[in-house]
């Protein structure tokens, strides 16, 4: 099993899955979420990584009412990120972008650089289905090439459990330019905002 397929599955699921809404918090607001799931990788037509486990905590805060700045740790890594609203609605379709770096850490140190367009949907009862195609370059030694782009999406529903709580089951996909590797995985995030 190369590290690549290894790296990729520590961190398809991760650094995919966004625990967050299209929309940004607001100024001074925080928004703590842990999420438990699986994620997988293989090359096509080769080996394969059995499923592995994940775990993720992650803090959100507001900084204006367009940005917002989150970090989140996982197994494998850590990830700085930046979320700018394009588009907000309390009732319907948000937008936002958001730009990140990470650092990963299975088997060989790689860096990476993410843009994730995030779109919700937001029901009347407060619930949201995500969808968030991102991109992602990967710098380092990880396999026969020093770097790699890795083109996913994301889905995910935010049922709103109360004001301040939310339950996310979500599931991503991705797979790498260069290396003809892929992954996927998908979890459930417990999101409490303050």
């Amino acid at each position: 099993m190369t590290p690549a397929i290894v790296l990729f599955a520590f961190a398809g699921c991760a650094s995919t899955l966004p625990s967050t809404s299209a929309r940004t918090l607001a100024p001074g607001r925080y928004e703590f979420s842990g999420a438990l799931g699986t994620s997988a990788a293989g090359i096509e037509g080769g080996a394969r990584a059995a499923p592995l486990p994940v775990v993720e905590l992650g803090v959100r805060r507001g900084i204006t009412d367009d940005v917002d700045l989150g970090v989140k740790l996982f197994e494998a890594g850590a990830q700085l990120d930046a979320k700018l609203q394009l588009r907000r609605r309390e009732r319907g379709w948000s937008l936002s972008l958001a730009p990140g770096v990470g650092y990963l850490f299975a088997m060989t140190p790689v860096a990476t650089t993410q843009l994730a367009l995030y779109a919700g949907y937001v029901t009347s009862g407060g619930h949201e289905l995500l969808l968030a195609p991102n991109v992602m370059a990967l710098f380092g030694e990880y396999d026969r090439a020093p770097w790699d782009i890795a083109l996913g999406t994301s889905i995910g529903f935010a049922l709103r459990a109360s004001a301040k709580w939310k339950i996310m089951p979500q599931v991503s996909a991705s797979r790498t330019m260069r290396d003809p590797v892929w992954g996927g995985g998908g979890g459930v995030a417990v999101v409490r905002s303050w």
